[in-house]
Formats: structure tokens, C-alpha cells, sequence
């Protein structure tokens, strides 16, 4: 292994309820000079533990500035062994269940020198007792999260918006669905980063929804693939890019002409059959 790279430990556990179900993720990332940070995401649609356990992986990952040697500690045999295989050249990006996570795994961990660990569960490990508990409360809030989507769906009061990224040399697309009616547009600028477009297609399919009958009292619910795009809207994570900072503070203004705008990560597949579904529905 490489000597002189920074020190990072990191320990992850995932959740779902049901299994599947609406799902959450923790970690916690040490350095070796003591700092330490308690993350954790969620997941309010249906989703696996194996799911969450590679998304607590990636989204600490993600969080790291610069190349480190990387303590990973896990619970999960499922990562444990997918690890091994990528760190033997090997690759998971392509199994039947969770390539997309994998890819980003992969992609997370090109950087960094990565030395796996397993922790026994509910073993007395206290930062494995933590990821749990976090993990847990992450799910939980998910499961509530999606009652009240449901709910506000089956009420007929919901209006969709989903946005398919710009990834595999596409442009990006939206599509915006209420009670009455369908509609979609794509942006078309191909020389902007993925997020940056998500973010056009977002500002677009608001716009559109604003100037519809109605759209003071309605309730928004935004879908992407996209989980920085997610969390930033959630108001999880800031938003660092000058580009996409004056895109997110046009979001922020028309947010207050909404009765509320909320933000659900559903996995690039599910993107794109609802928006297939839409698309077909505009057409008829």
C-alpha cells in the first residue's frame, strides 16, 4: 500500500423497512487526527438493506476531497465481498441487483487506497451501534416521507415532476404530470455538467407548473436519479458550484409559490419507466 496518504475511517450500515421498502443510510467518517462526521441519507421508495449498505459506501466516499488510504468498516457481507471482488479488478457494476450503485461505488473508490474491514453487528462495536441507530432513523423518516407521497397521490392532489439525467450522452428531460394534464421538454445544451442540466430541466418543469391553473395550493413532488440534486433540495447538502447556486436560488423562489415542493430519489430505471409512461400519456 501506498505510505503518506491522509488516514480515513470509515463505518457504514444501511436499512431498509420491509426489505424492500423505504430505506436509509449512516456513516461515520474519523480521521486520524480525531475529527469525526455523522452522515446519513434516505430513501423513501422501495429499496433493499444490500441497496442501502452500498449507499451509505458511495456517499461517504463522495465526501472525500483527496486521494486517502481508507479504513472501511462494514457489517454487510454483501460489501464486504463486492469490495474484494473490485479491489481484485473485477467489477459489480454489471450484476443483476444494484449495478447502478455499484458503478458509483466503483467510481467512488478509483481514487482512494481502500483497506475493507468487517465489524461484527450488534456486537458492542459503538460506531456500528451508532451507523444502526442513524441508519434506522434515516428509514423511518423515509417510510413516513412516502406515506405522505402516497397519500397526497391517491388524494389525486400531487403534481410530478421527473427528471432524467443528461448521463449516457443524452440530453436531460422533464416532465411535469398533474390531475389534468401532461408535459415534457428536454435542455439542450450538451457542454454543462449533469447536475447543472438537471437543474435547468428542474427550473423549466417549475416554470411550467407555475403559469398552470391551480399551482398556488399545489403539492410538487420532484423524482431524479441524480442524489446530489436530491439532497440539495432537501437542504441536506449546500450547493458549492457558482452555476448551480444561481439556478438553486431561482428554485428557491419559485418553491414559495407552491403549497410545498418536496424531493424523492428513485433509481435511474424507475426514472425512466415514469417517463415513458408520461411521455406516452402526453401523446394520447
Amino acid at each position: 500500500m501506498t505510505t503518506g496518504l491522509p488516514t480515513v475511517t470509515i463505518t457504514t450500515d444501511g436499512s431498509a423497512r420491509g426489505n424492500p421498502g423505504p430505506g436509509g443510510w449512516a456513516a461515520i467518517l474519523e480521521t486520524s487526527e480525531g475529527r469525526e462526521r455523522l452522515i446519513s441519507g434516505q430513501e423513501p421508495t422501495q429499496t433493499t438493506n444490500n441497496a442501502m449498505e452500498v449507499a451509505a459506501v458511495v456517499g461517504a466516499l463522495q465526501l472525500l476531497k483527496q486521494r486517502c488510504h481508507v479504513v472501511l468498516r462494514t457489517d454487510s457481507e454483501y460489501v464486504l465481498n463486492g469490495l474484494r471482488r473490485i479491489l481484485k479488478g473485477g467489477t459489480m457494476a454489471q450484476t443483476k441487483f444494484n449495478a447502478e450503485r455499484w458503478a458509483q461505488l466503483e467510481e467512488a473508490i478509483r481514487r482512494h487506497e481502500i483497506e475493507p474491514e468487517w465489524v461484527q453487528a450488534h456486537h458492542g462495536d459503538p460506531r456500528n451501534e451508532r451507523v444502526d441507530q442513524a441508519a434506522n432513523a434515516a428509514a423511518n423518516a423515509a417510510a413516513a416521507e412516502l406515506r405522505t407521497a402516497e397519500a397526497d397521490s391517491e388524494a389525486g392532489d400531487a403534481w410530478l415532476i421527473v427528471l432524467r439525467s443528461s448521463a449516457a450522452g443524452r440530453v436531460a428531460h422533464w416532465l411535469l404530470r398533474t390531475a389534468a394534464q401532461t408535459s415534457n421538454g428536454q435542455i439542450e445544451q450538451r457542454d454543462q455538467t449533469e447536475l447543472t442540466n438537471l437543474y435547468q430541466a428542474l427550473l423549466a418543469a417549475l416554470r411550467t407548473a407555475h403559469g398552470l391553473e391551480g399551482s398556488a395550493g399545489a403539492t410538487i413532488l420532484v423524482q431524479a436519479s441524480q442524489e446530489t440534486l436530491i439532497k440539495q433540495g432537501r437542504g441536506e447538502w449546500k450547493v458549492k458550484q457558482p452555476a448551480q447556486q444561481l439556478l438553486a436560488a431561482e428554485v428557491a423562489k419559485l418553491r414559495s409559490a407552491f403549497a410545498s415542493l418536496a424531493f424523492r430519489y428513485l433509481p435511474g430505471t424507475a426514472i425512466d419507466a415514469l417517463f415513458r409512461e408520461g411521455v406516452h400519456a402526453s401523446a394520447s
